[in-house]
């Protein structure tokens, strides 16, 4: 989800295979990689197994739950686990700090495993093993708590009013995942303003969202619920519903209308979410694919979140309609968030403030006596921060107007009430009423866990990155002087093939260098050595070094370059980077004896922009733009470009070379210097559009 509903877990990556499979070779057995699911505790799932683990035995990720496990000691195989074709071997509990992230069963059909040697000889790995599965557990949570909180937000921060729960579908459809085909919001009704515990007689229809009908199909309907009421009463405690496939059989349950509504939506899956806040039922949030989908845990748990905030939002709007007390309202909407949030009045010296969060006041241990009420400069005075960081914060916030339509974001570093160090991300939005900025909203994200996993992962990677490095500089060395000795000597298929080697070391030394630093900069470990540059002059430089691969291809490299344009303030070598990346990339999807045209300028106003640039870019800024003649790319694929990994069906189907890290490592880098990068679409046959900006610093200004 990038500001969707959590990204589903990947496959196992190939490190825990790899891992696992050392394991098992070290072992003499099969081995199969179980782990906890992150929200159902005591729950197992098959990660990974080897070829030659027992079949049968995939059934304990059902009994691994039963076994009351402690940390470091194994449990052996026996005719306790119930599953008889398992001769004999260990299940090794995997955890980190004490908390239980997964199982390794090692086992066989043959003969028993000699305990202690194993345990020798695969301590290294299986330390490594739980590294990798508590990385991979942070990750998940990470995506599941940026998947709701972007939502969340991004439906907070909307400068749409909201008032009508079409409008909310409108905002929600643009963060799903694309497997969703369908959503649609239903408010039980009658709703009596005078009898708000009147009973609920149908639900109506206030939203919906198809691909194939569009927005706004049957609005209006509305729903007898007459013969629902006991599951409807059972939705509601389970929180959720969940049907994996409707077919013919399940589309019996509903009556004709529904079944119809269904039919025509081509609905094959769906997830069903009860729309409730203090203790209210106010609707249903529904959510539908037109082929058989596995709605996964962090899928449901963060349509849920969503439901809730919405069903809070709903309640708010009912409850200011009555007069009821409007801090009530706003103190149980921030509950409901886990982000630390303060929402801001006009007022002087930064505002006043209307209410905060529950996460806020423990975050920076205040009181609601502390809060309410009190201007921006008093709560910061308050807050549990290091001196530099309230100095730093108070010159950003105190001068900047509530009613300021701009959009500002940054990071710090605190020590919370506990004693713990925390990094906090903070964004500042502007809330508004019927098109007028009324209030501001500061929200603050705990970054700690996230920032923890990027320097994990970065610690990992580097262990494995020596290990894969030294073999391949060794390989890499050999083939140069096979070649260098060999000369003209060698035989001409042994020529080749040593060409070859080379060329693959060569390759895959690239693949993990770009991983490095992805893992590097994801982690805050590269440090930057910027200095004033003349950013012409680098282009200039990178293509001369970049001519032998553009004319191998007979394709020619033109140049327009902005006169007397500022300096900027960036790490040289890390920019020749980007555009090195980029130019490789127009290279390699253009065609032979075909253009490629650099260009730079200066830009002041967001007028002079070209379109699709992304929010929150910094002016004034070097615009600078990579364009080819190459194939295009679509709208869809244009915003995905930039994801690890991710490659067009283009590049898949013509197998061209790379597994699609560059370009990833290019938005690092760029954002790295408070840069932006996009991508424009086009048709086919019209060509590649890549831009990117580095701000320029006032002091570096052109006159």
């Amino acid at each position: 989800m990038s500001t969707a509903p959590p990204i589903p877990p990947a496959p196992a990556p190939d490190v825990l295979q790899i891992l696992v499979d050392a394991i098992a070779k070290k072992a003499g057995a099969g081995a199969a990689l179980f782990e906890t699911d992150i929200f159902a505790e005591g729950s197992f799932s098959l990660l990974y197994a080897t070829a030659d683990f027992p079949r049968a035995a995939t059934a304990l990720a059902q009994r691994l739950k039963d076994i009351p496990f402690s940390p470091n000691q194994p449990v052996p195989i026996n005719e306790q686990t119930g599953i008889p074709s398992l001769k004999s071997g260990l299940i090794i509990p995997l955890s980190a700090e004490s908390t239980l992230r997964g199982a390794l069963v090692v086992a066989n059909q043959r003969g028993s495993i000699n305990d202690s040697a194993f345990y020798a000889e695969a301590a290294s790995d299986l330390a490594l093993l739980s590294m990798a599965l508590e990385n991979r557990f942070l990750h998940q949570l990470r995506n599941f708590k940026n998947g709701v909180a972007q939502t969340v937000l991004k439906i907070a921060g909307s400068k749409e009013a909201l008032s009508t729960a079409q409008e909310v579908v409108e905002v929600l459809r643009n963060s799903f995942s694309p497997q969703i085909s369908g959503c649609a919001i239903l408010r039980y009704g009658p709703i009596d303003e005078a009898r708000p515990d009147a009973p609920r007689e149908y639900l109506e229809i206030r939203g919906a969202w198809t691909q194939k009908r569009g927005s706004g199909g049957g609005i209006g309907i509305r729903l007898g619920i007459e013969s629902y009421h006991k599951r409807l009463e059972l939705l509601e405690k389970r929180k959720y519903y969940v049907f994996q496939e409707i077919n013919e059989q399940v589309l019996q349950i509903f009556d004709p209308l529904v079944r119809g509504l269904l039919r025509d939506a081509h609905v094959r899956s769906m997830v069903i979410i009860p729309l409730q806040a203090a203790g209210k039922s106010l609707g249903l949030l529904i959510l539908a694919a037109d082929h058989p989908y596995h709605f996964n845990t962090f899928e449901v748990f963060s349509y849920r979140m969503i439901g809730e905030y919405l069903a809070l939002t709903a309640l708010a709007t009912r409850m200011m309609r009555q007069r009821d007390s409007m801090q009530l309202v706003r103190r149980a909407m921030l509950s409901a968030v886990s982000d630390g949030i303060l929402l801001m009045q006009p007022g002087a010296q930064g505002g006043q403030v209307i209410s905060s969060s529950i996460a806020f006041n423990h975050l920076f241990g205040l009181s609601e006596v502390d809060i309410r009420g009190k201007s921006l400069y008093e709560v910061l005075s308050r807050m549990t921060l290091p001196e530099d960081v309230r100095a730093s914060l108070t010159q950003q916030w105190i001068y900047m107007p509530v009613r300021s339509s701009d959009i500002r974001q940054g990071e710090f570093r605190a020590v919370n009430s506990g004693g713990q160090p925390l990094e906090i991300l903070w964004t500042s939005t502007p809330v508004y009423q019927s098109d007028q900025v009324k209030s501001r909203v500061y929200a603050f994200h705990d970054v700690t866990a996230d920032r923890a996993s990027a320097r994990m992962r970065a610690e990992f990677l580097s262990r494995i990155s020596h290990e894969l490095r030294t073999p391949l500089t060794s390989i890499q060395g050999f083939a140069e002087f096979i070649l260098e000795v060999g000369g003209h000597d060698l035989a001409p298929r042994v020529h080749e093939y040593t060409q070859i080697i080379l060329s693959s070391a060569k390759h895959l030394k690239a693949i993990i260098s770009d991983i490095i630093d992805l893992t590097r900069l994801d982690a805050g470990q590269i440090q930057l050595a910027r200095e004033a540059n003349s950013l012409p002059n680098t282009i200039r430089e990178v293509v001369i070094s970049m001519e032998p691969l553009y004319r191998m291809r007979g394709q020619r490299v033109t140049l327009m370059l902005q006169d007397q344009l500022p300096l900027v303030n960036i790490d040289r070598t890390r920019i020749k980077q980007v555009l090195s990346n980029l130019i490789s990339n127009a290279v390699k999807y253009a065609p032979e004896n075909s253009e490629i045209q650099i260009q730079a300028q200066y830009v002041a106003q967001m007028d002079d922009l070209p379109e699709g640039f992304p929010p929150n870019i910094m002016l004034p800024a070097i615009l600078i733009t990579v364009a080819d003649e190459g194939g295009g790319i679509t709208a869809e694929d244009a915003g995905r470009v930039f994801m690890p990994f991710f490659r067009t069906e283009q590049a898949r189907r013509e197998r061209t070379e790379g597994v699609g890290l560059g370009l990833t490592v290019v938005r690092s880098l760029i954002e790295a210097h408070q840069g932006s990068v996009w991508l424009i679409p086009c048709p086919p046959a019209a060509g590649g559009y890549f831009i990117f900006t580095l701000p320029v610093a006032r002091d570096l200004e052109a006159p």
